[in-house]
């Protein structure tokens, strides 16, 4: 019999939720997306505004599809996770083949030791283990040793988000679940042999970037800023003097790897009457927003711990990529490194901005039950489910 799955991705320019049908996991019984002032520095504009969209949505789903919400994955965004990572032993006692619960053991040992005062672990998964102290391996199961050992990587949300989100799950008679959007996006969109020699992530979103370092099948390090495409259309209406409408349609059109002459104008129909733009003044203004962002993640990369050799690429996704042209060339300058851009590929959730949703949506396609689910359980199930898309 199947079950009826609904999740909920809170991005930074827009609320989501998705009923599906885990049956078909392609057969969307509700899907629908409602704009809100967002977050920045881990704090939302306007809590009440939240409040009513989530519960909006909440209401015209079960009254659509006559189906009640038990429970909701909520998606948690980068701006209000941390990533610890913690070297954990663990002794057999004697010398025997490793199983699940052995490497659920070492999880929960890990997260013994973590301070939880102010966060609370949602997501968990290894960087790699180790063997009786010497043999580094991904895949532990089977092999017999008398010591089990591994580096962990544990997604920690603000408990004050937690406590926000409840208190909307609780008026609203549900019950919210958590986990990390950006795992769920590091584990179905990066093919495994691209995180297991190691890449940094990109969540480049409408006013949020979470910039993460990836190996194995962890998150070794991760940091966001409130930053992203929305900020390129703020600078558009403030210097052009504009309507911030105006200047989201502008993005869509923007080209970079042209050099306009004076004459040269975008063209935008809004409520169908049409609006001319200096190409020359657009491309300007945005190329100097998208340097700075392309900047201060060059900087959020050099800040990692972790020595980042200069040879490991960028992926990057999420919804501030839109569908401009010369993004990849300004972001490939800055960083000097290799970039590709990668979106999801199943049906109706094809675009960068469909990332997390997308990505959390084949999380529970393969087996997510609840909050002390561990990634390491999908790695042998999620092979061949999405491919890069690169332009």
């Amino acid at each position: 019999m199947s079950k009826k799955i609904s999740i909920i991705d809170v991005s930074s320019g827009q609320i989501r939720l998705a009923l599906i049908d885990t049956k078909y996991s392609n057969a969307y019984l509700y899907h629908k997306a409602l704009p809100y002032e967002g977050y920045q520095d881990g704090e939302f504009f306007d809590v009440q505004e939240l409040f009513s969209k989530i519960s909006s949505l909440i209401k015209e789903c079960e009254e659509t599809t006559f189906i009640s919400l038990d429970e909701i994955l909520i998606g948690v965004p980068g701006e209000f996770t941390s990533v610890v990572c913690q070297h954990v032993d663990y002794d057999l006692g004697v010398r025997r083949k490793v199983n699940d619960k052995d490497v659920a053991f070492l999880f929960e040992t890990g997260r013994d030791s973590l301070n939880e005062e102010n966060q609370i672990a949602i997501s968990t998964a290894p960087i790699y283990y180790l063997l009786d102290d010497k043999e580094k391996v991904i895949n532990p199961i089977g092999k017999n040793v008398n010591k089990l050992s591994g580096l962990i990587s544990y997604v920690l949300c603000e408990k004050s988000f937690i406590k926000l989100f409840d208190s909307i799950a609780q008026s609203n008679g549900v019950k919210f679940n958590y986990t990390s959007s950006i795992l769920a996006e590091v584990m179905f969109l990066i093919p495994e042999n691209v995180r297991d020699q190691g890449v940094i992530f990109v969540d480049y979103g409408y006013i949020s970037t979470t910039v993460n370092y990836v190996q194995g099948d962890g998150i070794v390090y991760s940091i966001s800023f409130s930053l992203g495409s929305g900020n390129i259309a703020a600078d558009l209406t403030i210097v052009n003097e504009i309507p911030f409408e105006h200047s989201l349609e502008l993005l869509k059109k923007v080209n970079l790897n042209i050099k306009p002459i004076t004459e040269d104008e975008y063209v935008i129909f809004i409520k169908k009457d049409n609006y001319a733009y200096n190409m020359r003044i657009v491309n300007e203004i945005v190329l100097a927003r998208l340097e700075d962002i392309a900047a201060i993640m060059e900087k959020a990369i050099n800040m990692c711990p972790s020595n980042i050799p200069q040879s490991v690429p960028v992926i990057i996704t999420g919804a501030g990529l839109g569908t401009m042209i010369g993004i990849k060339e300004v972001f490939s300058k800055i960083l000097n490194r290799q970039i590709s851009f990668v979106a999801p590929s199943i049906p109706q959730l094809n675009k960068y901005s469909d990332s997390s949703l997308a990505a959390l949506i084949l999380l529970i396609d393969k087996g997510y039950q609840k909050p002390s689910f561990s990634f390491k359980k999908l790695i042998n199930k999620i092979k061949n489910k999405f491919r890069q898309k690169s332009r």
